[in-house]
This record gives C-alpha cells, structure tokens and sequence, in this order.
C-alpha cells in the first residue's frame, strides 16, 4: 500500500543542468558553429552528456532512500517536453537512477502541468496521505504547499539551494571544459588480440572505468585510482603513451593489463554500479558502449590493430 509520494524535478534539484545563455555558448564552443535552433530547453542539445550536467549528490542520496521504502512511490515529474525522454533516461542511467515513474510535459507549461499531474496522482493512488516534493524554484514550492492545503493532502516541500561554485563554472565558459572526470581504457591480449575491459550497467549499455577527479588529484590519478576502485585492476603498461584523449570534461588514457577484473563497490556509496566487469572486442564496445564514449574507442581503434 502507498502512502507517500515523493516527487523530484530534475533541472536544478536531481540535475544541474547548464542554462539558455550559457547552455548555447558551451555548445557553440564545442561545436565550433552558431546554435542552429530557436529555443533551447526543447532540445535534446541542452540534455546532451557532454555538457555535463552535475548530480546534487544529496538529493539523490534522498532518491535512493526513497526507493528502498515500499511505502513511497518515487517520481521525477519535469516540465521538460516528453520528447525529451530519452535524454533524461539517458542521464539518470548514468547515475543508475530508475524512478518508479517519469512523467514529461506535453506543452511546457510547467506550474500547469504540474498541478494537474499531481491531482492525477492523488486520483491513482487512493491509499497517499501525504506529498514530498523536492524543488529549486521558491515560486513553485510556496505554490506545491498552498495546493497540499487546498486539497487536504499536506505538500511539503524541500527547497533545493542553487551551487554557486557550480553556476560560477558554467558562467565562465572555458572553465566548463577543464577536466572533471579521468580515466583508463584497459586493454588485454586475449588470442593475440587486444580486448577492452567494460564494465556493465544496469540496463543495455556498458561503460568504462571513470569517475571524478577529487582532492585536486591530476587526471592521471584519478584514472589510476578509478581503476582500482571500479575493477581491481592496478598494474598497467602505457605502451602507447600517456596522452589521453578528451571528451568534454572527460580524460581517458590508454593502457593494457595482464590482470582479470574484480567489481567492486563505490567507496563512497557503498553500491554495486556495475553489474559485471568482462573483456570484449575493439568492435563489440564501438557498438555497446554508452554513445557519448564511442570518440574514445575509436581512438583506441586508431592506436591499435583491432
């Protein structure tokens, strides 16, 4: 029986995702062409993974407890167009983040939209005896709390503060590509031929060992750490140097093992990310690999006979 709805927005509460002004010009930099649209929120542009959009680390901790309670139904509810599902799939997949429902908008009427849906809930689920939302805009949670007093359901609302170091970083432009994640692409031999190490997911798609750069570590630190802490893997050969390529905020260097991996829990979460960790073929991670990694195993393809 549910008792709870807890609802989360995505832009400026789960996701810091960068804004219209700034949004346009980091994609125009990376581009190297002006933006070709006349809007911004309604494309899959301004959700694309390369612009890096940051996890607010504490609502997503509340996230997660929320789905480990089988008394809450868990909901992200965004104002972001329905056509854009894909592309907030894609970034809460790369956190592992999986809502008991999603729900876009159909107009972009956000507060409208809103309000209905969460009547709509109240309708669907008979049993709730209260609403928790979690919200960036004071404007909409002064208005979630007035809507909860009206109905006879209490709304209570947990106001999520803006990070200013974050809107600062976005604000300068070429800070915004300065590294913030590092890590190696891990290849071995196997039948004389080079394998690269995945690491999978909890859906369809593999990734590679990464994470964030921490403690003002240097990006190779970070990946060398990465490794260990993802995979168990700590012996490396860079036999092809170590110039990384970029990827956004992204640095992968290129090594070859001889070790076996073992997945291991987030250090810091004490979650499993990774379902399994396996060596496959150059070609299979082409196809396989989440779709903003594909430039770095080409470069490897360039680096390698595959």
């Amino acid at each position: 029986m549910i008792k709870t709805l807890n609802i989360f927005d995505f832009d400026g509460t789960l996701f810091n995702t960068p804004d219209l002004n700034i949004g346009i010009k980091l994609w125009e930099k990376q581009n190297s062409k002006s933006w070709p649209y006349d809007n911004w929120y309604e494309t899959p542009e301004s959700l694309d993974i390369s612009l890096n959009p940051t996890p607010n680390y504490d609502v997503i901790n509340d996230f997660d407890k929320s789905l480990k309670n089988k008394f809450i139904k868990t909901i992200i509810l965004t104002g972001r167009l329905k056509k854009l599902k894909n592309s907030i799939i894609h970034i809460l997949e790369e956190y592992n983040l999986k809502p008991h429902e999603l729900y876009l908008s159909n107009d972009g009427f956000t507060l409208p939209y809103k309000h209905n849906k969460i009547i709509e809930l109240i309708n669907d689920n008979p049993t709730v005896t209260e609403i928790n939302m979690w919200e960036d805009r004071d404007f909409f949670a002064d208005y979630y709390e007035k809507l909860g007093a009206k109905i006879g359901i209490p709304i209570f609302v947990k106001r999520i503060k803006k990070d200013n170091n974050l809107i600062s970083s976005y604000r300068y432009v070429d800070n915004v590509y300065k590294p913030k994640s590092a890590g190696v692409i891990i290849l071995k031999k196997i039948n004389n031929v080079y394998n690269i190490l995945l690491l999978k997911l909890h859906g369809d798609k593999f990734d590679l060992t990464k994470g964030r750069i921490e403690n003002n570590e240097s990006t190779f630190d970070t990946a060398v750490r990465e490794c260990g802490e993802e995979a168990n893997i700590n012996e490396f050969n860079f036999e092809f140097g170590t110039k990384p390529i970029k990827i956004g905020n992204l640095v992968m260097y290129l090594a070859i093992t001889n070790q076996d991996p073992i997945v291991r829990k987030n250090p810091v979460t004490n979650k499993l990310e990774h379902e399994y960790a396996i060596y496959k073929p150059i070609d299979f991670a082409e196809k396989n690999i989440k779709p903003y990694l594909r430039p770095a195993i080409e470069w490897v393809k360039t680096k390698v006979k595959t």
